[in-house]
């Protein structure tokens, strides 16, 4: 049984919540995310900022936490003369430590990786146009997974997936590794499409049998709300603020949706979405909102 099937069973069956915002967050409170390691940066330099963050969202009542491994590339962190698996496992440690601390021993501790492009830091991770071979795509994430599933986490996160064929190489990647337990979340340019441009309905329904556990995240909320979700497994939506990131500005643009992010939990239920959170620029406090509206 995937673990958030057993989860929710656990808990009577409720819709489970995510974490919110993990680097955002980070860099709300004064520590530097700038740079290509971005939230793996604050695993170097401030990792009790990063446990602090995962045990207020734990606090606030989240079920599953990622750790702050989305754009932690074996070759970024070889190239910052840093050991991958070293700083790898130091963020699942992290946030295990957090879960023991909140009193939350049913958590579940999720690795976060990016799709290819994120370690490219170039904004082709939105896109999903990164001019290179399929087996390099495979190495990489291979290479990640593996490295993060050593250290000792309740599931893989692969996360903001531009398109239905890197999120085929993923599955491939997972039957090779004996099918550690997973979820793949894509990311969309509208209601109807991947990033990249692939059928969305398509792309959860072909992937859902491999992984067990697909969704979207990265979206304005009202877009979300909009996508199809429904099919056998588990569904995940965690949107965004409703705030727009600028790839080659490298800033944050617009304002957050008018309506508060916890209002948004009904449309996304109707959708199809068992398992709730929120992405970037989301916040502990939008998290507690979200739980309270589920409940």
């Amino acid at each position: 049984m995937h673990p958030l099937t057993r989860l929710r069973a656990h808990v009577g069956g409720r819709p489970l919540v995510l974490d919110g915002g993990l680097a955002t967050e980070i860099e709300r409170r004064g520590t530097s995310i700038a740079g290509a390691l971005w939230s793996a940066r604050a695993l170097l330099e401030a990792p009790q900022v990063v446990r602090q963050v995962h045990v207020d969202y734990l606090q606030a009542g989240a079920d599953i936490v990622s750790t702050a491994t989305y754009q932690a590339a074996a070759t970024l962190l070889e190239a910052a003369g840093v050991d991958p698996a070293e700083l790898l496992a130091r963020g699942v440690a992290l946030a295990r430590e957090a879960r023991e601390q909140a009193g939350r021993p049913s958590a579940l501790v999720a690795a976060s990786m990016g799709p290819y492009g994120a370690h490219l830091a170039d904004g082709s991770e939105y896109r999903g146009d990164y001019g290179v071979s399929d087996q390099v795509i495979r190495e990489h994430h291979l290479r990640q997974a593996t490295l993060l599933w050593r250290a000792g986490p309740d599931l893989l996160a692969f996360e903001t997936v531009p398109s239905r064929r890197e999120g085929e190489l993923i599955a491939e990647v997972l039957a090779e590794l004996g099918h550690p337990p997973a979820w793949l979340s894509f990311s969309v340019r509208d209601a109807r499409h991947l990033s990249a441009g692939d059928d969305l309905a398509e792309a959860l329904a072909a992937l859902a049998p491999m992984i067990g556990a697909v969704g979207l995240n990265c979206a304005a909320p009202e877009l979300l709300a909009e996508a199809p979700l429904g099919g056998v497994g588990e569904r995940l939506v965690y949107a965004n603020s409703g705030e727009y990131w600028s790839a080659e500005a490298r800033v944050w643009s617009g304002d957050r949706a008018a309506r508060p992010y916890a209002s948004w939990a009904a449309a996304w239920r109707a959708a199809g979405a068992t398992v709730l959170g929120g992405c970037c620029r989301t916040t502990p406090e939008d998290i507690a909102a979200l739980v309270g509206a589920l409940a």
